[in-house]
C-alpha cells in the first residue's frame, strides 16, 4: 500500500527526497546529544542520510 511507501504519496518525488534526506540529517544531528547513552545497535539503527 502507498501508505507503506511515503515517497509514493508525494507528487514531487524530488521534493520527498530532498526533504528525506534534511530529515535524517537533522535527525543524526540532534542524536549526538544521545549517543553516548546507547548501544551500538542502538546508533547503527540511525538513519543514513546521502
Amino acid at each position: 500500500a502507498e501508505v507503506l511507501q511515503p515517497r509514493e504519496t508525494w507528487k514531487d518525488k524530488d521534493a520527498y527526497d530532498t526533504k528525506a534526506q534534511d530529515l535524517a540529517r537533522r535527525f543524526n544531528d540532534n542524536f549526538k546529544k544521545y549517543e553516548a547513552g546507547v548501544s551500538p545497535e542502538v546508533r547503527a539503527a540511525a538513519p543514513k542520510a546521502g
